[in-house]
C-alpha cells in the first residue's frame, strides 16, 4: 500500500494531482456563482455527447429546443438533410463521453434514491462530471509539458515552466474557471502528442509503429479542432526527413511509406468527422465554409489577432513573446547546458512554424476572431510548442540572482493581468 502510494504522490505527480483538486474547488465555487453549468459554445458539444451515449444517434432533435441547455442561437436545418445542423466538430464531445457515461450512471442511481428528479442527461450530476473530466484533460496537458520538457532541462526549470503556462496565460481560465469547452481536450492532445514526438525522435529509426501512433494522435487532435491540422505540416516535414541521408531509391520509399502511414493515419480518424458533415449537411467540407464563413487568405488581420484587446492574444499573454523569442534563441544554440541540443533545435522550428501557420489561420478567418474571446483561445493548441521557448530563457538565466527576482516578480505581474481581464470577461458576461 505504502509503494502505491509512494508512486501516486511521487514528486513528480503530486503537485499535478494537487492543482487537479484546486481547480475544481474554484471551478465548483464559479459555478455555485454563475448557477449554470452549460453555456455558449458547450452546449453544442454537449448535444453531440448526449445524443451519441442517450439516443445513439446524431440527432439534435431532442437537443436543439429545450428550454433548458437547448442550443444558444436559433437551431438551423439543413435544406438537403432536413436534419438540425452542428457546426462544431465532434472530437471533443467523443471524449465527453466517459465523464458523460459516469455521471449519468450516477445520476440514475440518484434518482432511483428519490435525490433527484430526472436523470435525463441535462441534470446538474451528469454536467458536473463531464466538466470535472475536462479539468482532468488540462491538467494531464500541463504534466505532458512537464514531462517533455524534463527531456531536455531539470525538474526545477519544466515546474517553472508549467506555472508560468497556467498561471499567465488562457490555461487558467480554461482550466479552473470555464473547462467545459474544446480547448482542454485541444491542449491535452496537443501536449501528448509532443511528448510522444519527442520521445520518439530520441530513437535511431522512426519505425511505422510510432508514425501510425503519431498520425492516429494528430487525427484526434484536427477531429477536436479541424483547423489544428495546419500543426502536423511541419511534424510531417519532420517525420518523412527525420534519419535521412542521401536521396537514394529506397530512401525515398521510406519517404513514402511514411507519409502514407501518417497522413492515412491521420484522415481514418477524419473520416468520423466526414461521417458527421455528411450525416447532417448531406455534403463533404468544412461545416463552417458550408455555413457560408469565409477565410480571407490574401487579408490577414494579424494586428487585431494579437494586440486588440480583451482578445489579443500577446495583449491577454504578454509571456508568449518571450516564450517565440525563446524558440529563436534555440534555433541558435542559445543554452549550452542542455541535453540533446539538435533534437530540441528541430522541435523549436517544428514549433515556430506551427505557431506561425495558426496564427495565418486565425487572422484570415472572417471579421471576428473566431474562437477568439478571451485571449484568442484558438492558440490553446500550440501552447505546449511556446512552452519550449520559455523553458530556454529559464534555462539561460537560472544563474542570473536579478533575473531570478525579474522572473517571479513578473509572474506575479502577468498572473495579475490574467485575474483582471478575468474579471472584466466574468462582470461582461
Amino acid at each position: 500500500m505504502n509503494k502505491l502510494l509512494s508512486k501516486v504522490f511521487d514528486t513528480d505527480k503530486k503537485y499535478f494531482i494537487l492543482l487537479f483538486l484546486f481547480s475544481v474547488i474554484l471551478y465548483s465555487a464559479v459555478i455555485f456563482k454563475v448557477k449554470t453549468i452549460l453555456w455558449g459554445d458547450s452546449l453544442y458539444y454537449y448535444a453531440y455527447t448526449k445524443s451519441i451515449v442517450l439516443d445513439h444517434d446524431i440527432d439534435f432533435k431532442n437537443e436543439a429546443y429545450r428550454d433548458f441547455g437547448g442550443f444558444p442561437n436559433e437551431p438551423e436545418t439543413s435544406e438537403v438533410t432536413g436534419k438540425i445542423i452542428n457546426k462544431f466538430s465532434p472530437g471533443t464531445s467523443i471524449l465527453w463521453i466517459p465523464g458523460f457515461v459516469l455521471g449519468h450512471s450516477t445520476s440514475k442511481v440518484l434518482e432511483w434514491a428519490g435525490i433527484i428528479n430526472v436523470a435525463d442527461g441535462y441534470n446538474f450530476v451528469t454536467q458536473y462530471f463531464v466538466a470535472i473530466s475536462t479539468i482532468l484533460f488540462s491538467t494531464l496537458g500541463l504534466f505532458f509539458v512537464y514531462k517533455t520538457v524534463k527531456l531536455f532541462f531539470n525538474k526545477n526549470i519544466a515546474f517553472l515552466t508549467v506555472l508560468f503556462l497556467y498561471l499567465t496565460t488562457q490555461m487558467f481560465y480554461y482550466t479552473s474557471i470555464d473547462p467545459l469547452n474544446s480547448h482542454s481536450a485541444s491542449f491535452m492532445l496537443s501536449s501528448i502528442f509532443l511528448y510522444l514526438l519527442a520521445i520518439f525522435s530520441k530513437t535511431k529509426n522512426l519505425s511505422w509503429q510510432r508514425v501510425i501512433t503519431l498520425g492516429f494522435l494528430g487525427g484526434a487532435i484536427t477531429l477536436v479542432r479541424n483547423q489544428d491540422i495546419v500543426l502536423l505540416i511541419p511534424v510531417s516535414i519532420y517525420i518523412l526527413t527525420k534519419n535521412g541521408d542521401k536521396l537514394k531509391k529506397d530512401r525515398l520509399m521510406e519517404m513514402l511509406n511514411r507519409a502514407i502511414l501518417f497522413w492515412g493515419s491521420i484522415f481514418l480518424v477524419l473520416s468520423i468527422q466526414l461521417f458527421v458533415t455528411l450525416n447532417l449537411y448531406g455534403m463533404i467540407g468544412s461545416p463552417y465554409i458550408i455555413g457560408g464563413e469565409e477565410l480571407s487568405w490574401f487579408n490577414p488581420d494579424f494586428i487585431r489577432v494579437l494586440f486588440s484587446f480583451g482578445n489579443g492574444l500577446f495583449t491577454f499573454a504578454p509571456i508568449l513573446i518571450i516564450a517565440i523569442f525563446g524558440l529563436g534563441l534555440a534555433l541558435k544554440g542559445a543554452s549550452k547546458s542542455q541535453r540533446q541540443v539538435a533534437l530540441f533545435k528541430h522541435l523549436s522550428l517544428i514549433s515556430i512554424i506551427a505557431f506561425f501557420l495558426q496564427l495565418y489561420v486565425v487572422a484570415s478567418w472572417g471579421r471576428e476572431i473566431i474562437g477568439g474571446p478571451y485571449g484568442s483561445r484558438m492558440f490553446i493548441s500550440v501552447l505546449p510548442y511556446l512552452s519550449l521557448g520559455l523553458a530556454i530563457i529559464f534555462e539561460r538565466y537560472k544563474n542570473n540572482v536579478k533575473f531570478s527576482l525579474v522572473i517571479y516578480l513578473g509572474l506575479a505581474l502577468l498572473f495579475a493581468n490574467n485575474l483582471a481581464q478575468t474579471a472584466v470577461m466574468l462582470i461582461r458576461f
